[in-house]
């Protein structure tokens, strides 16, 4: 990606100030599974609420996405256009997802963050970008 300056430093953010982009590069050899923000802030809050005072888990959405999927979500979400995003290949393959190995206890996770069960990341960016834009 093209470098940017702090205040676009997630690529969230980056893609956004990208309106007037023609075409936004996206790695299909690059995966990810994380959480956004507004679901870390929610289990924030949870976690803050609840009596758990120890626990070692990673905590996942359900499923994984490329780069080059994530930045057509962040599109559609935004209204661009989902052409938007060109798929390519980075220099390398990155794998930066995680798994967790106590499924109950990640259920629970996204429990006390306040969601039914464990969220799909489409289900987290268009919660993520409603927040973001005042549409939630």
């Amino acid at each position: 990606f093209p470098s940017h300056d702090k205040s676009n430093a997630g690529l969230y953010a980056w893609s956004k100030s990208q309106t007037g982009a023609t075409e936004l590069p996206g790695y299909r050899n690059h995966l990810w599974n994380g959480v956004t923000t507004t679901a870390f802030a929610k289990l924030a809050v949870g976690l803050a609420k609840s009596d758990i005072t120890r626990l070692l888990q990673h905590w996942v959405p359900n499923g994984t996405v490329t780069k080059a999927e994530l930045l057509t979500l962040f599109a559609e979400e935004l209204g661009f256009s989902k052409d938007v995003v060109r798929e390519t290949e980075g220099s390398r393959d990155i794998d930066r997802t995680l798994v967790t190995n106590n499924e109950s206890q990640n259920k629970l996770l996204w429990m006390l963050a306040g969601y039914d069960g464990v969220p799909t990341i489409p289900e987290l960016v268009s919660e993520m970008v409603e927040v973001d834009t005042g549409r939630r």
